[in-house]
């Protein structure tokens, strides 16, 4: 008896809504990671406090050492300054070591929900949208751009700036408590580098734009490089792929050059210069005043100890400025990722009593935004239990059938219905667990074969493998391998043979005991004999299943209850093998042409 079956694979929609997605954004996910470390942050808070009263307290300790303890040679208050003067150090460097561990923990935090956020949404975002995006740019932005919003900027910048903060406070307290005329004098320059600020952080975000998408592109083009290796070789391509690639490595060092010169002038030399400056203003005055018996010379070198601390601070909001514009521009890249519309799916299960799920397409019209490309105004119906095959030329649409039914694409019109539930009402999850799927391009992992036919459970026995592994005529494949079921297959499953992939899909269809099974040039790879063996393993194993074999080969349907043509997306004939050649259109001609070029091998 089939009943409704718990869904293995956990789908977002189950945990967020489209309109809470619509409302995902780098900046949301940043203040709620720091509202959920409010405790950390207090924390911090407190330690950048003490710190900042070590910073003040030191240059205290200089001034009471040059005007009182020398002057009195009281060597007991020497003493005891000199002590305060080197422990205060290692007081603040314990200080500091603490604070960087908790900027880190709430940094890394930051970029675990951002990248968390970035998956979910290419693992469940619309399939036509995320492929828009190149897959180099998609590893970027799940492992730089989020490190740059996270453990960059909120981790090493904007928490470091409300340490800046409290310390511009009191050090700045203390230095008009010392000499208020001076401090005001000082304080004119902050306006200035504020300005030179901001026109310096709008010519570094043009910068850092344009190096991350240059960036990208290596990215992207190695991907593609290392992926497409053999057929470079083979067509002898490595001049020109060097060539290629030491232009990407000259476009990539003039822009790094330029940005790193850039980010150097503002980050050291505009601060150094304005801290230079304050310098001379404050040696300048306080000489002056020391001459006229208005300072003494302890205060002027206790004011001289806080100008650079106090620039310090200067440099940080200067440079967090332009940092920002940097992590601005992740942010952004990021929050496209956010953007991408989640895939549609309702909260109906499919429920039935019997082993085969019925399948209906009334008047469906899909395009891929190609005119000539999808299918339009397709109708048929496929009953439970049912073998059919999809036929017809190169680039119809048969396989988009096969993508509708899987959800993965959303009709542009019409509907689809299985076991007469419209196929937008229905949850992904349990529409997915009903379904075994064979593509051309089967996908294995880098794991072994029991871990990639099993995908994704892992509650599967060894014999239960085994037994579907002898149905498939994979066994002889498994047995000849050293480590057996337990050979791992490299990357995408290079270390075997397109045929052997495809028997191993195979073998990960039926382990999900389907109630519709999916073939899409399934036997692509497979050689004639194989072919054969495997097409009668699957009429062994169907059991009542609903099967649906999208194929270029006419014998592996010859055996089907019913064949639909199509092309142009469109249906133009349907009928039993034997009735299709018989009326002698379309489908008698692929038929024709295909026995003619198996006839002319045979000959050969």
């Amino acid at each position: 008896m089939y009943t409704e079956r718990p869904s293995r694979t956990r789908y977002w929609d189950r945990d967020t809504s489209a309109e809470e997605h619509l409302m995902v954004s780098s900046r949301r996910i940043i203040v709620r990671a720091l509202r959920s470390h409010i405790g950390t942050i207090a924390l911090l808070v407190a330690l950048i406090v003490v710190g900042t009263g070590l910073h003040v307290a030191q240059p205290l300790l200089y001034r009471s050492l040059i005007d009182e303890a020398i002057p009195g040679k009281q060597t007991r208050l020497i003493l005891q300054l000199l002590a305060g003067m080197a422990l205060i150090p290692i007081l603040s460097a314990v200080i500091a070591s603490y604070d960087h561990y908790l900027r880190l923990r709430v940094g890394l935090a930051t970029s675990e929900e951002l990248r968390r956020r970035a998956f979910r949404t290419i693992s469940h975002g619309d399939l036509l949208t995320v492929e828009t995006h190149r897959t180099g740019e998609l590893v970027e932005r799940l492992t730089l751009d989020a490190g740059k919003v996270g453990e960059v900027f909120v981790g090493a910048q904007l928490l470091p700036l409300l340490a800046k903060a409290i310390s511009f406070i009191g050090v700045s307290a203390a230095m008009l408590a010392l000499n208020w005329r001076l401090t005001l004098v000082l304080f004119v320059a902050y306006p200035i580098a504020h300005g030179i600020g901001r026109r310096l952080g709008s010519k570094a975000g043009k910068l850092d734009t344009e190096a991350g998408r240059v960036r990208e592109q290596g990215s992207s083009y190695l991907i593609e490089f290392i992926s497409g290796l053999r057929t470079i070789r083979a067509c002898n391509g490595h001049r020109s792929e060097a060539d290629r690639w030491d232009r990407w490595l000259e476009d990539f060092r003039r822009i790094k050059s330029r940005s790193g010169v850039f980010h150097d002038v503002a980050r050291l030399l505009v601060p150094e210069f304005i801290n230079q400056v304050g310098l001379v203003i404050v040696f300048g005055y306080g000489v002056f005043e020391i001459l006229g018996d208005r300072m003494t010379l302890g205060t002027l070198v206790a004011f001289t100890a806080y100008v650079p601390r106090n620039y310090a601070t200067l440099r940080t909001l200067l440079t967090t400025h332009i940092d920002a514009q940097g992590a601005k521009v992740s942010a952004n890249k990021l929050d496209r990722i956010y953007g991408i519309p989640l895939e549609r799916g309702g909260a109906k299960k499919l429920l039935t009593s019997r082993p085969g799920i019925r399948v209906e397409f009334d008047r469906v019209a899909f395009d891929f935004d190609r005119e000539g490309f999808g299918v339009r105004d397709l109708s048929f119906t496929v009953e439970p239990g049912e073998f059919v095959g999809i036929v017809g030329p190169s680039g119809v649409g048969k396989s988009t059938v096969i993508d509708l039914i899987l959800g993965f694409h959303t009709p542009h019109a019409g509907a689809i219905r299985l076991d007469g539930e419209d196929i937008v009402d229905l949850d992904l999850g349990s529409l997915r667990d009903q379904v075994g799927h064979v593509s051309q391009d089967v996908f294995l992992w880098n794991a072994s074969i029991y871990d990639n036919v099993v995908y994704p459970r892992d509650d599967i026995s060894l014999e239960r493998v085994r037994d579907l592994v002898r149905a498939a005529q994979a066994h002889d494949l498994v047995a000849g391998l050293p480590e057996g079921l337990q050979t791992t297959v490299g990357e995408r499953g290079h270390m075997l043979s397109g045929g052997e992939r495809q028997r191993l899909a195979i073998v990960r269809s039926l382990l999900r005991e389907p109630r519709l099974l999916l073939l899409d040039e399934s036997s692509s790879a497979l050689d004639a004999l194989t072919e054969l063996q495997v097409r009668r393993a699957l009429a062994d194993v169907r059991n009542g299943r609903t099967m649906i074999a999208v194929t270029h080969l006419i014998v592996s349907i010859m055996h089907a209850d019913r064949v639909l043509v199509i092309d142009e997306g469109r249906l133009v004939e349907e009928g039993s093998p034997a009735d299709l050649i018989e009326k002698g259109e379309l489908f008698a001609e692929l038929h024709r042409a295909q026995s003619l070029t198996l006839a002319r091998g045979d000959a050969e």
